[in-house]
């Protein structure tokens, strides 16, 4: 496993990492846990990974890659909801 650091919320940067690396599998473990910093804390946990799912469609790799979301631990966690609702929706199985 080779981890590759960047700016979720800097959509070309993750493009920039995403499409040199090619993974196979992508297990987002980026997380900000300060809810004092309620507009970063979103724009990290939940547009960030938004951001994600829409790089690795943005490089074809939507039917390829295995994409994991670690950053919360409980079903009842809001970014936890918000991450499954946009995974279901990336996978087609929401509209």
């Amino acid at each position: 496993m080779i981890l590759h650091y960047g700016d979720m919320t800097d959509s070309s940067c993750l493009v920039k990492i995403i499409s040199a690396v090619r993974p196979e599998e992508i297990y987002n473990l980026a997380r900000q846990g300060l809810f004092d910093l309620s507009g970063y804390t979103a724009e990290v946990d939940a547009v960030g990974t938004l951001r994600l799912l829409d790089v690795i469609r943005t490089c074809g790799l939507e039917k390829s890659v295995k994409f994991y979301q670690t950053s919360s631990r409980g079903e009842n966690f809001v970014s936890r909801k918000i991450t499954r609702t946009v995974a279901k929706i990336f996978l087609g199985q929401l509209t």
